[in-house]
């Protein structure tokens, strides 16, 4: 995939997930903005995509706040898509760029479940929600990735 095909699935998927969260959580009542996904469902997201895009890595930055992300053939994305860098430094938030030298790379997708865990990213009530609509979203994004003519090799879906 190339950078604006790795975009428009990123936000179609964000959608997505948002619009699961606003069913399980909100019914209907109010519908809660993308902010979620910088704001205790990062994690989730960037696992989600990590799924579905072969070769791509989770990404943790400590500073200036908690963020998983995503990297994909050396350019990083989280739910707006495609992280802007300038020289050393990955723009994940314009105040306070972030240093390359402070980025965790996961080395294995299901064992960052316990880092995310021990560092308070995760808990029962987002584990919950994730694991009820995960194979909803798997599928809803293999469709997308299939009907675009975007699945690759190497999809572990």
């Amino acid at each position: 995939m190339n950078e604006k095909e790795i975009e428009a699935f990123i936000y179609f998927m964000a959608k997505k997930f948002m619009k699961c969260y606003n069913r399980v959580f909100s019914h209907g009542y109010y519908i809660e903005e993308e902010n979620i996904l910088e704001n205790g469902y990062c994690f989730y997201f960037a696992h989600l995509l990590n799924q579905m895009i072969p070769d791509s890595q989770i990404v943790l930055t400590q500073h200036p706040f908690a963020h998983y992300f995503l990297c994909y053939h050396n350019q990083f994305y989280d739910y707006r898509g495609c992280i802007p860098k300038e020289k050393d430094y990955l723009l994940v938030d314009f105040d306070y760029p972030t240093a390359f030298s402070d980025l965790i790379f996961a080395t294995d997708a299901e064992s960052e479940w316990g880092y995310a865990e021990t560092n308070g990213t995760t808990d029962k009530l987002r584990d919950s929600f994730y694991n009820s609509v995960m194979d909803e979203l798997l599928q809803v994004g293999r469709t997308y990735l299939e009907e675009h003519h975007l699945l690759e090799q190497g999809m572990k879906l």
